[in-house]
């Protein structure tokens, strides 16, 4: 009965934010900060229960559910604290509610995939690098796929109440390609760590999951030379940017997370 009220209460908390998203970029500063306590308080709760779903006594239950959650989460948080020294208030409006159905996800997956990390230091520092990897590329995609949304709005001159609500189209592709940098940033030091540690392992799949990573550095990498080189935007960048993200999570959640990407 306790989870349930908790999950409800998570949830309703995390509506409420992504509906005051809509309009957090014209709030005042009072309602700004009313909105992020209601958002944390939803981190909160969001985060102890799955901590609830993942830590249990045999070890970490790493299902696909719980990954999944794992990042929504994470994405989440980075919002909240990125909202208080850039304009990615907007964002809101699609990182809530991902993180409100993974969490419900993830409380009625009812599959175990259980991974001991007790003895292995060095595992657990991957997953949780690798979350925060992941949980940047969510954010670039989430913001790539608003861009999108923003940019086509204007060209047919529709919703104009909506835009006025959101940071200025050049604002946004700024902060998409400063998320990129970040992401590309994580995964470079994730690569050459993974390269490092696992470099005399025999294990199955260790390097076809390096190359893979290597395939996602390849394509935001691909990106950003194509922005500051040949000035890609708009619709091309939006299309490079997602896929790398669908790459990205789909690398994530199929290797169960054993020795990361």
């Amino acid at each position: 009965m306790t989870y349930f009220l908790l999950t409800s209460c998570v949830v309703l908390f995390y509506g409420r934010v992504a509906l005051g998203a809509y309009s957090q970029y014209r709030m005042g500063r009072w309602q700004q900060l009313r909105l992020a306590l209601i958002a944390l308080l939803a981190l909160l709760g969001h985060g102890y229960l799955l901590q609830q779903r993942i830590d249990l006594s045999a070890g970490q239950n790493l299902n696909v559910a719980n990954l999944f959650s794992l990042i929504a989460w994470l994405a989440g948080f980075i919002l909240f604290l990125g909202q208080f020294s850039l304009p990615i208030a907007s964002l809101g409006l699609l990182v809530y509610p991902i993180a409100a159905f993974s969490l419900l996800w993830a409380l009625h997956a009812t599959n175990y995939f259980i991974v001991s990390t007790s003895d292995d230091p060095w595992a657990l520092f991957h997953i949780l690098w690798s979350t925060l990897v992941v949980g940047l590329f969510v954010i670039s995609g989430c913001q790539a796929v608003l861009l999108a949304i923003q940019e086509r709005l204007l060209r047919s001159r529709k919703c104009l109440g909506f835009l006025e609500r959101l940071p200025p189209l050049q604002v946004m592709e700024i902060v998409l390609f400063n998320c990129i940098k970040w992401g590309v940033l994580t995964l470079s030091l994730l690569l050459l760590s993974s390269f490092l540690f696992f470099k005399r392992s025999h294990l199955p799949g260790v390097w076809s999951k390096m190359l893979l990573g290597a395939a996602v550095w390849c394509v935001f990498v691909g990106l950003l030379s194509g922005r500051y080189f040949l000035g890609w935007r708009g619709n091309l960048a939006v299309i490079w940017a997602v896929s790398g993200v669908i790459l990205s999570v789909s690398i994530y959640l199929g290797s169960h997370f054993l020795l990361l990407i």
